[in-house]
C-alpha cells in the first residue's frame, strides 16, 4: 500500500500506515488549514477513484449547530456546523 498526502502549500505529508489483515488504515497530522490530495495505490496499481480530496480545517473556527442526542468512540455520528 502506498499512500501519499499532498498538502495546500504543495508540500507531501508522511501518513502513518496501518493494517489489520486485509484492511488498511491510513493517519497524517496536517499543520495548514486547506484541502489536501489523497493519492493510493495497492501493488504498484493506481486505486480506481484516488485522488481524494479532504479538508484540514481550524477547530477553534468550528461551530457545531445542530447533532444527534448522544454519540459513540468509533460509530459515525451526523452534525450539522459552520466551517
Amino acid at each position: 500500500m502506498c499512500v501519499t498526502f499532498a498538502g495546500p502549500m504543495a508540500k507531501n505529508v508522511q501518513p502513518r500506515i496501518m493494517r489489520s489483515g486485509r484492511v488498511y488504515k491510513a493517519e497524517f497530522v496536517g499543520h495548514v488549514v486547506g484541502g489536501y490530495q489523497v493519492e493510493l495505490a495497492y501493488g504498484g496499481m493506481h486505486v480506481p477513484g484516488s485522488p481524494f480530496t479532504c479538508n484540514l480545517y481550524d477547530l477553534s473556527r468550528v461551530k457545531i449547530t445542530e447533532s444527534a442526542a448522544s454519540a459513540s468512540v468509533g460509530q459515525p455520528v451526523a452534525f450539522a456546523g459552520e466551517f
